[in-house]
Order: C-alpha cells, then structure tokens, then sequence
C-alpha cells in the first residue's frame, strides 16, 4: 500500500512537471514568434519609410535648388532628428511593455506551490 502511494506521488510529480515543461516550451514558442514577427516588420516598415524619404528629399530639394537650398536642407535634418527621436522613445516604451517570458509558465508554477500550501510569492 505505501508502495502503491509512492508510486501514484511519483507518477503525478512526472506529469505535473511534465505539464510545466509544456508550458515553457509554449511559452519560448510564443515570445520566439512575436519577436521575429516584430523584426520583420520593423524591417519592413524601415526600408519602405526609407526609400519614401529619400525620394521625397530629393524632389524637396530639386524643387529649391534655385532659392534656399541649404534652409530646406537644414529643416529636413531637424525633423528626420526629431521624428527619429520619437520613434526611438516609441520602440522602447514597446519593448518594456510586451509581455514577460515564460510569463505562463510562472503563473502556473505560482498556483503548483499554492495548492501545496506553499506562500506565493511577494505575499509573505
């Protein structure tokens, strides 16, 4: 009979830790996925802007070749600086935000130790 019950312990131990392996291995899956989907369209998104702003300059700039050559330039510099600014800003407040690695799989783990009788963490 204690045989039997260590038995039954131990097979539930192995799924209970092989659920929580699952679950990493999901959560890894999804981070994975969102940062090349991220990256694909940032480069995307950058070459597109690009080859638009350049194109748009140089029309700028043949349009004033004749008048204020070097003011049209100089306002064209101060705003790709600004608005590369914001973006930079932007692109961080993104990082910082999205959702934590192996977010799921901690929470899970978190419930594991309270069904136990354990203290959750940061409720001591």
């Amino acid at each position: 009979m204690l045989i039997n019950s260590l038995r039954m312990l131990g097979r539930s131990s192995i799924e209970i830790i092989r659920t929580r392996l699952e679950i990493l291995s999901l959560d890894a899956k999804m981070a994975r996925a969102r940062q090349v989907s991220i990256l694909m369209l940032a480069a995307s998104t950058f070459f597109i802007f690009s080859l638009g702003i350049i194109l748009g300059v140089f029309w700028i700039i043949i349009k004033f070749w004749d008048t204020d050559r070097l003011l049209v330039l100089a306002i064209l510099t101060g705003a790709f600086l600004f608005i590369g600014v914001i973006m930079l800003i932007i692109l961080i407040l993104k990082l910082n935000n999205g959702p934590h690695l192996f977010e799921g799989t901690l929470a899970e783990l978190e419930k594991d130790i309270e069904a136990f009788g354990g203290v959750r963490r940061g409720h001591e």
